[in-house]
């Protein structure tokens, strides 16, 4: 298993810089070269896993996903399908350890909560708008992610920080939602409002369905809330979500316990990585 270090890695990114640079041809350097030494990886990266040498493969797959032009050029070369699902395992994999480390970090900003999650799009299922001039749609210049459903439709999500201490609050007739929360449920319900007012310019632009947008609130974490009730922070977010139309308000908790769960799946082979 020595093969696959970086001397491996090196020739490949030559096969495939060549390739990218249009002086393939038919040449030894050409897609056939380049498919060839994926299939070979490929091979001894599946014998290793099967053997239990999974400090190798986690090493290999580490110094691809490490180089993001690699790991880019791999997923067009023919017949790289199953070396790509692989990547892209491991690169969620880290993905997913990056947010879990910023979600426990009491420390973390908004800011740095929506980098954090725009750089993980994956974890809600969808994937990002398709790259497009929005000097025209101000709306989508303003949301913190925006994202096409498996059904052509948009989904907007705003995001807030995993730290709020009054994520919930007590009233006189019990619990409600924090200033936060109305703030950003507002902010939500106001850009559901403008896309949906847009549909044809979205239409034309992006070639998504606006008209029926939904959209997501992430905020808070039951851990930082400083009412401890027994499933307090759950009850009262799903009650106040249940008033409201195409919105959902999902805490950091519920999110990484969905990206845990796809994990598992990628694990199983119940779902590929590059699908979905």
């Amino acid at each position: 298993m020595d093969r696959l270090r970086d001397p491996e890695i090196r020739r490949l990114q030559a096969l495939l810089s060549t390739e990218s640079t249009g002086q393939s041809g038919g040449g030894p350097g050409g897609d056939g070269a380049a498919a060839d030494l994926v299939h070979g990886l490929t091979q001894q990266l599946a014998e290793s896993a099967s053997r239990g040498d999974l400090p190798v493969l986690q090493r290999f797959l580490g110094a691809v996903v490490e180089n993001d032009s690699l790991a880019k050029a791999l997923a067009e070369v023919e017949g790289a399908t199953r070396f790509g699902s692989l990547i892209e395992l491991a690169r969620r994999r880290k993905g997913a350890k990056a947010l879990h480390q910023a979600v426990n970090d009491a420390t973390r900003t908004a800011d740095e909560m929506r980098a954090a999650i725009r750089a993980q799009p994956w974890v809600f299922g969808g994937r990002y708008m398709p790259p497009v001039d929005l000097q025209d749609i101000d709306i989508l210049t303003t949301v913190d992610l925006a994202l096409m459903r498996s059904d052509g439709a948009i989904h907007l999500v705003t995001i807030g920080p995993a730290n709020v201490p009054d994520l919930i609050g007590r009233a006189d007739d019990g619990l409600r939602v924090g200033p936060l929360v109305d703030s950003l449920v507002q902010k939500t319900m106001n850009h559901l409002h403008t896309v949906e007012a847009q549909e044809g310019l979205i239409r034309e632009k992006l070639g998504v369905e606006s008209k029926r947008a939904l959209a997501t609130v992430l905020i808070g974490h039951p851990a930082y809330a400083t009412e401890k009730v027994k499933d307090g922070v759950r009850n009262t977010l799903r009650t106040f979500s249940s008033r409201l139309v195409g919105l959902e308000i999902m805490t950091y908790q519920e999110l990484m316990a969905s990206v845990d769960q796809t994990l598992e799946l990628y694990e199983r082979g119940e779902l590929d990585p590059l699908e979905g």
